[in-house]
């Protein structure tokens, strides 16, 4: 059975582009607050929050939740 770790992901994503937690908050439009929260407190993000963190890295939900490896889209496309 296929279960998701969201805070998990979101850090792999963060260590996998060498971003901190402030750059994810500049991409995505969000807080710091917010997103110092979703980890420092292991909230799992809303699904509107988890929109603009997804939109900050460049991947699309489906992407998100995906078990196959990440395959960012290209903005020039």
């Amino acid at each position: 059975m296929f279960r998701l770790d969201i805070n998990e992901k979101l850090k792999q994503l963060l260590s996998d582009r060498g971003w901190s937690e402030y750059k994810l908050a500049k991409e995505c439009g969000l807080s710091e607050s917010t997103i110092a929260n979703i980890f420092r407190r292991n909230t799992i993000p809303s699904f509107t929050t988890l929109e603009a963190i997804c939109k900050g890295f460049d991947i699309t939900l489906a992407q998100f939740f995906s078990e196959e490896e990440l395959v960012e889209l290209s903005k020039n496309k």
